[in-house]
């Protein structure tokens, strides 16, 4: 006999635990598969907006590009790619030679070579200025003339005495790439003959500056002699230095009357800070600049400081 009548439902505590416990994990793996999802996303924008920041930073006309000597790398890559011309304002044209010879020997040999095909400016300080007036200031660290002569006499021989010391034994223990190389720069810019002084007056247990300064002084000359070669098998290209016998803030190499490296001093921990540049207002400056410096020049009658 057939009834109307429903069975109860029977309820069984162990398969609804299971059913929910099935249910949780569901839940769970698409949360985590929702989270992994978002997370990529998010990876992915950021890599992408990082890719999208860095190529406005390579289309901005002026970046930053590091601090001295490791920028002597970008200006020799300038130098290599210079098609037309190259203008250079620096203290001395032995620039590096202390920091980083081999670097500095570098820019050296690429100069050489590149004044066979393009003109090449070089201005530097007049060395007998240089000595006198320049060089105890950067050994102490200071941005300006004023600042040094504001120093007693006490205090500058004893800042001196350290920071001198400091740069005898860097330039001492500067670890060449190889002995060969050593061996070139020392022969090429005389360093081995400076080194030797300096030897002998560390046996005295005393680097005096005016010993460190006239070494740095002949090293620079011994540069310069090496740069001006090239002008006798090239009458109108080569190298031509030009000697300036006032102070400038602010270094700087123009290639092409198109593009700059420039660098100035961050006073604060006498650090020589370089960017580069495309921008035109700064590139008219720079040339501007060399123009003010060149009638300056042109006034003055220079006798090589070795002559003196």
């Amino acid at each position: 006999m057939k009834t109307n009548e429903t069975l109860p439902i029977v309820e069984n505590p162990a398969i609804d635990s299971i059913k929910q416990t099935i249910w949780n994990w569901k839940k769970w793996n698409v949360f985590k598969f929702l989270s992994f999802g978002i997370t990529v996303t998010m990876l992915v924008l950021a890599i992408y907006s990082q890719c999208q920041a860095k190529e406005i930073i390579k289309s901005m006309p002026t970046q930053y590009i590091g601090a001295f000597p490791e920028t002597i790398d970008d200006i020799n890559k300038y130098i290599k790619d210079a098609k037309k011309s190259i203008v250079i304002f620096e203290d001395v044209a032995a620039y590096g030679i202390f920091s980083d010879p081999e670097r500095f020997h570098e820019t050296v040999t690429l100069l050489r070579e590149k004044s066979k095909h393009i003109p090449i400016t070089l201005y530097v300080y007049d060395l007998d200025f240089y000595r006198k007036e320049l060089l105890p200031m950067f050994f102490l660290g200071l941005p300006s003339i004023s600042e040094y002569d504001s120093l007693s006499n006490e205090k500058k021989n004893t800042m001196l005495k350290k920071n001198i010391k400091d740069k005898y034994n860097y330039f001492v223990n500067y670890n060449y790439s190889n002995r060969q190389t050593n061996k070139n720069l020392e022969d090429l810019y005389e360093l081995n003959t400076c080194r030797d002084k300096f030897l002998l007056e560390k046996k005295l247990d005393s680097v005096e500056s005016e010993i460190f300064f006239d070494c740095l002084i002949e090293m620079i000359d011994k540069t310069e002699t090496i740069l001006e070669r090239e002008n006798e098998q090239n009458n109108k290209k080569g190298i031509k230095i030009i000697h300036i016998g006032k102070e400038y803030r602010m270094f700087y190499w123009l290639f092409d009357e198109k593009r700059a490296i420039f660098t100035f001093l961050n006073t604060t921990g006498y650090e020589e800070v370089a960017f580069q540049t495309t921008n035109s207002d700064l590139i008219r400056f720079m040339k501007d600049a060399e123009k003010h410096y060149r009638d300056y020049a042109n006034k003055l009658v220079y006798k090589p400081y070795h002559h003196q």
